[in-house]
């Protein structure tokens, strides 16, 4: 099921990018990303319920700081680690940004369900879009910010 979700989300980045948003992309995780996704599902999935143990707001900080590990996994090709490090660098400052349209996709998806259930597809859509949208643009802002070389880069001696 990760395996679909994050296809899913792959999906509608691509779409927000204008590119070719085939259905085929859905099910891309199988064959290129399968373990990191399965190690990148459960790493998240631990942290946040470690979070809501630990009295909910922490749970609701962590799930907003890892809101783009899905994403990195799948459009980044990052391992499940450098995902979750990389998701938690870049929702710095972004955080009420994330938690905020958290809260308002809910109160979508509620009003989708009370329009006898077929505006559930289209808040789901519009939902997923926005997220997608979100992670391009705060992908955008850290390209522009020249961040400082960590490891794996040749230092200047």
């Amino acid at each position: 099921m990760p395996v679909i979700k994050y296809g899913e989300q792959y999906l509608f980045l691509k779409a927000m990018r204008d590119d070719e948003a085939e259905i085929k992309r859905l099910f891309e995780g199988f064959k290129n990303q399968y373990l990191n996704i399965i190690l990148a599902n459960l790493i998240v999935t631990a942290l946040v319920i470690i979070g809501f143990v630990m009295l909910i707001i922490p749970g609701i900080i962590i799930a907003c700081r890892l809101a783009f590990v899905s994403y990195l996994v799948m459009d980044k090709n990052m391992e499940a680690m450098k995902a979750v490090e990389k998701s938690w660098q870049m929702t710095k400052g972004h955080g009420w940004t994330i938690f905020g349209m958290a809260i308002i996709s809910f109160f979508l998806a509620i009003g989708g369900l009370i329009v006898f259930f077929v505006g559930i597809i289209i808040s789901i859509m519009w939902i997923h879009a926005a997220f997608a949208a979100l992670y391009q643009s705060v992908l955008n802002t850290n390209d522009d910010e020249n961040p400082i070389p960590i490891l794996g880069v040749n230092e200047v001696r």
